[in-house]
């Protein structure tokens, strides 16, 4: 009923936000990525960290992510946008695995 409808409306607009800021934070971090108006995203690490290394390094933190090792999916992460405080922890790990492999 309305409740359900209003739960629903209040959640996707958190979604929205979330994914938004989320979106651009990544891309300040070099990520490129189509737009979404799904609860998740594809992200493109930039050229310093391959898809497939930054899922394996974040899969050893406990940080899970999708990776498709396919044609055009390969250079991607496929990443479902959770709680804002989620997002920003993912954002973090990221940015660290980012500047490690800028570094090395």
């Amino acid at each position: 009923g309305r409740l359900d409808k209003d739960y629903y409306e209040k959640n996707r607009k958190k979604i929205i936000i979330t994914r938004n800021t989320f979106a651009r934070e990544i891309k300040n971090l070099g990520f490129t990525m189509p737009p979404s108006s799904a609860n998740f995203v594809y992200a493109k690490p930039p050229k310093s960290i391959s898809a497939g290394t930054l899922y394996q390094n974040l899969r050893n933190k406990g940080i899970l992510v999708r990776y498709f090792d396919k044609p055009v999916l390969n250079d991607y992460l496929r990443i479902t946008i959770g709680t804002m405080e989620e997002m920003v922890e993912l954002l973090e790990a990221i940015r660290q695995e980012v500047e490690n492999a800028e570094n090395s």
